[in-house]
């Protein structure tokens, strides 16, 4: 792609959660739309709105093909490069959707007040105008609203035009991808070249387990035993050196809201590990921002694994043991090795389990753990002091995950009660997430209970 997007700057989340931040909202959102900083000036300032005159010149000129800020499909279209104006603006909508989307799954993951944190009315409305939504990061009075706007709608639209840009990015790297057609290919191929019968023949297996207090799998066996849980599963055969070994195979396609709270816990986390926002190194090699994933469940051995993936491994163009095996052990270590396999230009997460190690990922909730993530609040640094589960069920996983997105998201300066010090905020925000962490447990032991 010709035109180079500025680099994410999630900082400017922390700055327009301010009073202040105009000038600087200004020209990162500017260059971020590629439009001329006068021009979008000339949207936001004060009285100098465009008036209707000039709206009826730009749509005259829209049928033209020139583009303005009432024209926003093409705007999208030629800064990130999308085949058409009409699949720009759907993108675009679709982008808003995948925002709103995204501040719920984390209102509903941190166990926060939807009536306090929930989206405002012109954020949740889908709106196809660049220039309103612009306008809305004004506090001053202006042609469209004619007492300004407060600071909560201020940020929450930044925010929401910050995660658009994401899903844009991504978006277009999935259609250079094309990894839909491909990962049907790729099912097919193990249809005819991995498993044992014919496409989509499974087979039931029954095993039985016993728990531990921290609900980690203490005893797993296909052996019937009195006292033991029960679980039941369709799996497919891979046969090696004569061998039946049973597996269970999941394309989890990862969703757009998936895919941006991970981008966006990793950005918060390294920012200088990425980025030339499209997704290349310097050198043009691809970064792999959202990698599709699948998993297999093998119903053996670690022997058993290594084998089933030296077979697999060959229908790949090339099959690396991801870095992260080390990194992530702490937080989600129920898996046994994860790889990046590539196959016809896309790139994959490949995530082999044993079945005692899958039952984890879904139940096991360890142990109250303390955990600490740094906030800056005005300038001063605060220590927030969590008291979390370090299980390995993926619910509390994806709460440890995206622990240092919490005021990222949900800044003090824009959410705090009248008169609430930070030091309340963080206390508040603190007690609400240890206790969503509870609640998540609480369900799992019931959960367990019922089989």
């Amino acid at each position: 792609m010709e035109k180079q997007l500025p680099k994410i700057k999630l900082d400017f989340l922390r700055q327009s959660s301010g009073i202040g931040g105009i000038r600087e909202i200004l020209l990162y959102g500017s260059s971020l739309l590629g439009i001329n900083p006068k021009e979008l000036l000339k949207t936001i300032r004060q009285r100098e709105e465009i008036s209707p005159l000039q709206v009826k010149i730009y749509r005259a000129l829209a049928t033209l093909g020139i583009s303005n800020l009432y024209d926003a499909g093409s705007i999208i279209k030629g800064i990130y490069g999308f085949p058409n104006r009409e699949l720009a603006m759907d993108k675009f909508l679709k982008g808003q959707e995948v925002a709103r989307d995204v501040i719920e799954t984390l209102i509903e993951l941190y166990g926060l007040d939807k009536d306090r944190f929930g989206l405002k009315n012109e954020v949740a409305i889908a709106d196809p105008s660049l220039v309103r939504m612009l306008a809305y990061l004004n506090p001053r009075p202006n042609e469209l609203l004619k007492q300004g706007s407060s600071l909560r709608l201020r940020y929450e639209i930044w925010r929401e035009l910050l995660l658009i840009d994401l899903y844009l990015r991504n978006s277009l790297r999935g259609m250079d991808e094309h990894p839909i057609s491909k990962l049907s290919e790729l099912q097919q191929r193990f249809n005819t070249e991995l498993f044992e019968g014919k496409a989509g023949e499974g087979n039931l297996l029954e095993y039985f387990f016993k728990t531990s207090s921290d609900g980690s799998v203490s005893k797993i066996t296909r052996k019937r035993t009195k006292g033991l849980l029960t679980k039941i599963e369709e799996f497919r055969t891979i046969v090696i050196d004569g061998k039946s070994i049973p597996v269970q195979i999941d394309f989890s396609t990862k969703t757009p809201v998936s895919k941006i709270i991970k981008i966006l816990s990793i950005l918060a986390k390294n920012p200088e590990k990425f980025y030339d926002p499209l997704g290349f190194k310097d050198n043009g090699e691809p970064i792999n921002l959202d990698r599709q994933r699948f998993q297999l469940v093998v119903y053996g051995s670690y022997e058993d694994i290594d084998k089933v993936h030296e077979k697999i491994s060959g229908l790949f163009d090339t099959a690396n043991e991801d870095e992260d095996n080390q990194d992530f052990r702490g937080q989600n270590p129920s898996y046994y090795k994860k790889f990046i396999v590539s196959y016809k230009g896309i790139n994959l997460e490949l995530i082999y389990y044993t079945n005692k190690g899958y039952l984890e990922s879904q139940m096991a909730w360890g142990k109250l753990t303390p955990q600490t993530v740094e906030v800056s609040i005005g300038g001063k640094k605060y220590q927030d002091n969590f008291n979390i589960y370090n299980g390995s069920s993926h619910r509390l996983y994806e709460i440890r995950r995206s622990l240092h997105l919490l005021f990222l998201i949900f800044p003090y300066e824009v959410y705090k009660k009248p008169n609430q010090t930070p030091e309340d905020y963080i206390n508040e925000m603190v007690n609400i997430v240890n206790n969503r962490s509870q609640q998540i447990v609480n369900e799992l032991k019931k959960n367990l209970n019922k089989n």
